[in-house]
């Protein structure tokens, strides 16, 4: 399969982008910070390509997207794995924390769920699947005041990819919950290891068949909206 892991830097999409590319995938790695050692780290690898993806940038995407359909052909899962976690989110209530913070998380968490969809969908086989790494802190039944313009970002995160999945007919969407992990982002929550998240990931999106829901936890059960 042709597997293409956007936000592959740290965590989660690290962990995804190695176990595909352990499983003899053609693995295209987006990452955010193309640096020289990101970059040796992923190339010593022959079914692995490296670009930079930043979620942002709606061209800088199209052009990637296009870059991997040439060198792997079209794609046959698109994982889009970026997010953010600012600061003052960690420490200050939606009122105290500055506007600013929701804006760019908003950008990154729920604006590049549609921006790589939209620059990925052109280069995908039917039936392949499009799956963000969104969060379970997303639902409207999470009333904690935890991390507030993160999960405002993400709730908008998972109501964009129920919107992609109810326009389009010919692939598969759906939004998942890595679990609580134990990166720099979540590390003060962390249940488990982005290898235990990316495992069940890995589960849910290279099944072929129907998914039983369109949110779903990291071991593939349906969540609530």
């Amino acid at each position: 399969m042709n597997v293409y892991v956007i936000g592959a830097d740290t965590g989660v999409g690290e962990a995804v982008a190695q176990l595909c590319i352990d499983k003899k995938h053609n693995v295209g790695v987006g990452l955010y910070d193309y640096c020289s050692a990101s970059y040796n780290r992923w190339k010593q690898y022959d079914n692995a390509f490296v670009l930079n993806t930043d979620v942002c940038d709606e061209s800088g995407l199209r052009a990637a997207a296009h870059t991997l359909f040439h060198r792997f052909g079209s794609a046959d899962i698109v994982i889009n794995t970026a997010g953010l976690l600012t600061v003052g989110d960690r420490t200050k209530n939606i009122v105290e924390n500055d506007c600013s913070e929701l804006l760019r998380m908003m950008e990154v968490n729920a604006y590049g769920v549609l921006t790589v969809f939209k620059a990925f969908y052109p280069h995908m086989r039917r039936g392949a699947l499009y799956a963000a790494v969104t969060a379970g802190g997303g639902t409207f039944l999470m009333e904690e005041p935890l991390f507030p313009a993160y999960v405002v970002s993400k709730t908008a995160a998972n109501k964009i990819v129920q919107t992609i999945k109810n326009t389009v007919q010919d692939v598969r969407v759906c939004a998942i919950h890595p679990g609580k992990v134990n990166t720099p982002m979540g590390r003060t929550t962390a249940e488990i290891e982005p290898e235990e998240s990316a495992a069940g990931i890995y589960q849910v999106i290279s099944s072929n068949g129907e998914l039983p829901f369109w949110f779903l936890n990291y071991d593939g059960s349906p969540l609530p909206i």
